[in-house]
């Protein structure tokens, strides 16, 4: 019986090959974690804000200029472990000096909370509990709501710009606001 979810290994072999930066785009809210030293497990305390049917890319670079594998586990369906179909979002199977995971939120995923866990390893494979020998863990928590009623714009990109006038574009979400957008300026 589970009772809490594993606190995993790492760094018995070296304390110098850690997760520096994770960082995640496209949610609602973002996590923009940064390290400076060492530590084999991190709860970041730090929360992604997404919802059903959108995606999250994370952003994973690590310490020193060493190549690695990267990993990104989320338990979607809140059993305490990292073991079930899905579950695996990115297991890298080549070294890269950085990693990048697109976390899909399933369409019909039930509001709540699902704990993400990422991982680095500079020497073989890991699982979610470890031991990464050569690399740590950092946990996150993805909260997944209903969907702002009013998407805002992204993509923000200022043309040729005169003493009297500018260009502005920016892209449109999937759902664009029903009476579009007022655009406010001033000197």
């Amino acid at each position: 019986v589970y009772t809490n979810y594993c606190a995993p290994t790492g760094g018995t072999s070296s304390t110098t090959y850690y997760l520096k930066n994770i960082t995640t785009n496209g949610g609602w809210t973002n996590a923009n974690y940064t390290a400076t030293s060492y530590t084999a497990y991190v709860n970041s305390g730090q929360t992604i804000l997404s919802s059903p049917g959108f995606n999250v890319q994370m952003n994973l670079a690590t310490s020193g200029t060493s190549t690695y594998y990267y990993y990104v586990w989320v338990d979607w369906n809140n059993d305490l472990d990292f073991n079930d179909p899905g579950e695996t979002v990115l297991a890298t199977t080549t070294y890269a000096a950085t990693g990048t995971a697109t976390i899909p939120v399933p369409a019909g995923l039930a509001l709540g909370n699902y704990k993400v866990r990422t991982s680095s390893s500079s020497i073989g494979a890991v699982t979610a509990c470890g031991p990464a020998p050569y690399g740590n863990y950092v946990d996150f928590t993805l909260s997944i709501v209903a969907p702002p009623t009013c998407l805002p714009p992204t993509g923000f990109v200022v043309g040729s710009t005169t003493t009297t006038s500018t260009t502005v574009q920016w892209t449109v979400p999937t759902t664009a606001p029903a009476n579009g957008y007022d655009v406010y300026y001033n000197t």
